[in-house]
């Protein structure tokens, strides 16, 4: 059985106690932190996950990491943040990004040294475009096969659309249509020839 967890804010200040449940902010592979705390002030956001067991071992990784952080700033559109875990006997898990928005595009520019430890840094750049009811994005990577994605999502009324590619001309296209009272019905295709459909519902 897991532990309760239990979440106190109190001005601006949220404090979260969860045994091996708060989030790691790099990449959310991380699951043995104990203790968080977020929070903003301004234009600055920032969080901090630690582990409170120096030996817990994470169960999905196998690594262990006394920490997890994330400092953002946002001012005059550009929005900065930078995300890091410690991981013991390995490099620190380390992400930077830098965001502008103008108008309906926003781009981002974003650094990933990969954990290190040999490991070649990759550099990411995204573009979004908001026409109305649809945002369109494309984002490339200088990774070892150069890969890049794009996706439409269209919305309109109780209806959302979304189709999605990339560089191995994978793509899926799904329709969802909102219910109410929290339930969604989805249909949609993929490359594979697969074709599914479900209802989910959130309370």
């Amino acid at each position: 059985m897991s532990a309760p967890e239990v979440k106190i804010g109190f001005n601006g200040v949220t404090i979260e106690l969860e045994s091996e449940g708060v989030q790691d902010y790099y990449d959310g592979d991380l699951h043995n932190y104990d203790i968080g705390i977020s929070g903003a002030f301004g234009g600055l956001t920032y969080g901090i996950a630690m582990d409170t067991n120096a030996d817990e071992v994470d169960a999905v990784s196998g690594q262990t990491s006394d920490y997890s952080a994330t400092v953002g700033y946002t001012i005059a559109g550009v929005s900065l943040s930078a995300s890091t875990n410690a991981r013991k006997g390995l490099d620190a898990q380390t992400a930077i990004s830098a965001s502008y928005t103008m108008g309906a595009i926003k781009a981002t520019l974003k650094n990933d040294n990969m954990g290190g430890e040999g490991a070649d840094a990759v550099n990411t750049i995204t573009v979004a475009y908001t026409a109305g009811p649809a945002v369109i994005t494309l984002s490339a990577k200088d990774d070892a096969i150069n890969s890049w994605d794009a996706s439409v999502v269209y919305t309109t009324g109780a209806y959302t659309i979304n189709a999605n590619t990339d560089e191995s001309d994978k793509w899926e296209a799904s329709v969802a249509y909102d219910l109410g009272g929290g339930a969604k019905m989805t249909v949609g295709a993929d490359s594979t020839d697969t074709s599914f459909a479900g209802v989910s519902f959130a309370f």
